[in-house]
């Protein structure tokens, strides 16, 4: 119906209103006295947020983009709010970058350990190609979380519940929502289900992070896409923190991702990161790289993050910088890109936020992981 441009407004007992939210229902009214003028009321609404989403701005379910309809960061329309479904939706931020392995998962995993402090978050692996998520945390996990969330969505039953069911608490706080265990079964993140499952994140903590696969390839004509997941994360987004690497080829990609992002109209703010910034004998690399991002991107990055070991041990400890290496530099860049996400936009906590909280730790991980070598360090070289 959305991408035929209808729009859709459901009239359920109040106590189906939940289920008729997940549906994905531009306007749910619950049946009951005065049901008339509130079906007016409703459908005028939908009809003025329709029209003022003929300019540029997010796609995604309802959005502008070519699925057409209303627009996709206006939350569902219910009168008379049964419960806590308006309640504010957290922030989602989506780690992105150019093809290459710039270090978009272990951005993920210490940008929600920093927003952890300071509210609940939660970390979704939705990596479509090289899904890894739960190696780098020395997570055991046999089943696809996200992928479950995804078949509940489009079965209709998707809520908030079904959601904690499937996430794992951290020792450091943070929820994690594993994403697929083989990479193969990436036909399982369908975009139009995955476009019902932001929303129900949103509703689950105040911080939702998540981790994408790299680039951006044209959509097929026919059959599924790949990129699927990435697009309707970086559609739903709030911010988009794109990460490069220090090294030439690693800006060079960079420049190139952002140009992919004016193409598929991602109208969320992005932050630009540069990873693995060397020192030692080039004194200054940090302040060279900044200016070579600027030059050749437009915009200076957020922060730059240097290389250490700390990353080494963090990974064989199966944790973030926060409990592995709390006091190394990488670890205070990561924490004050968190603040600058805060800053942006700060969500506020919700009901639902405040019943996990109270509900105290889900189910933590346990096993153990194999260690791995570290990657060989990139060029030394910062300009491009």
């Amino acid at each position: 119906m959305r991408r035929c441009g209808v729009a859709s407004v459901l009239v359920v007992p109040a106590a189906d209103a939940p289920r008729a939210l997940a549906i994905g229902a531009d306007a749910v009214v619950p049946d009951g006295e005065g049901l008339g003028e509130r079906l007016v009321t409703v459908i005028a609404a939908l009809l003025a947020r329709r029209a003022g989403s003929d300019g540029p701005g997010r796609a995604g379910p309802g959005g502008n983009g070519p699925s057409g309809g209303a627009r996709a960061d206006a939350a569902p329309l219910v009168p008379d709010d049964p419960g806590s479904l308006l309640a504010p939706d957290g922030r989602l931020v989506v780690v992105w970058s150019g093809h290459g392995a710039p270090g978009r998962s272990v951005t993920a995993v210490n940008v929600a350990a920093e927003l952890a402090l300071h509210g609940p978050t939660m970390l979704v692996d939705a990596d479509s190609v090289a899904p890894s998520l739960t190696q780098v945390l020395g997570v055991v996990e046999e089943t696809a979380g996200l992928a479950a969330l995804c078949r509940a969505a489009g079965q209709g039953v998707l809520e908030t519940v079904t959601v904690l069911d499937r996430a794992r608490r951290l020792p450091s706080g943070v929820l994690l929502l594993p994403g697929l265990t083989r990479a193969d079964r990436w036909r399982e993140l369908v975009g139009d289900h995955l476009d019902l499952v932001w929303p129900a994140l949103r509703r689950s903590a105040a911080w939702v992070v998540v981790d994408v696969a790299a680039g951006l390839e044209p959509a097929p004509q026919r059959g599924a896409d790949r990129w699927a997941a990435t697009r309707s994360a970086l559609r739903a987004a709030d911010d988009v923190v794109v990460v490069a690497g220090s090294d030439p080829v690693g800006l060079r990609r960079a420049v190139g991702a952002l140009a992919e992002l004016d193409a598929e109209e991602v109208a969320a703010p992005r932050h630009l990161v540069t990873t693995r910034v060397r020192g030692g004998r080039r004194a200054g690399a940090d302040a060279a790289v900044a200016r070579a991002v600027e030059r050749f991107a437009g915009v200076p990055p957020v922060v730059g993050v240097p290389q250490e070991d700390a990353f080494d041990d963090a990974l064989l400890a199966g944790a973030a910088l926060r409990e592995a290496a709390p006091r190394s530099a990488a670890r205070r860049s990561y924490a004050a890109l968190a603040d600058h996400l805060r800053e942006s936009g700060a969500p506020e906590a919700t009901t639902e936020v405040a019943r996990v909280t109270a509900r105290g730790p889900a189910r933590r991980s346990t096993g153990r992981r194999r260690g791995r070598e570290p990657r060989p360090p990139g060029g030394e070289r910062p300009g491009a």
